[in-house]
């Protein structure tokens, strides 16, 4: 399509996941399965009630969450620079009492915030654990 209908971006829905590697070398742009979506937020859901997924990006390892900080988190107050976060993290916002901030190493996140993060690979994991609820 790209070509004859000169056409710059393509995007494909792709019914079985072993198809989207396919789709890439077809040179198709973008792929939307929704059997990657679904299993994607059971993944996520399973995982702990106290992240939601939002979306993967392009089917790839890179993923947006929102993270809600439980009530009892033992490091409520401490700054974004000070919680050791993974390589491939990064904070998008956070939504404190109704105010939203984009995040520096300053920031303070406080039990009961709202985070939104992009992540690579196993660092969804990672950061999942740093607002883990203390035992």
């Amino acid at each position: 399509a790209k070509n004859p209908f000169n056409v710059k971006k393509t995007v494909a829905r792709v019914n079985n996941p072993k198809n989207i590697a396919i789709m890439k070398k077809l040179g198709v742009d973008f792929t939307v399965s929704a059997t990657v979506l679904m299993a994607g937020v059971i993944e996520h859901e399973i995982d702990g009630a106290q992240v939601r997924f939002i979306t993967d990006i392009n089917n790839s390892d890179v993923v947006i969450s929102e993270y809600t900080v439980p009530e009892d988190w033992r490091n409520s107050g401490t700054t974004v620079a000070a919680l050791g976060l993974p390589e491939s993290c990064l904070l998008a916002y956070v939504m404190h009492e109704k105010e939203m901030t984009i995040p520096r190493g300053s920031t303070q996140i406080f039990a009961g915030d709202e985070v939104i993060a992009l992540t690579v690979g196993n660092d969804s994991k990672k950061l999942r654990k740093i607002f883990e609820i203390s035992k």
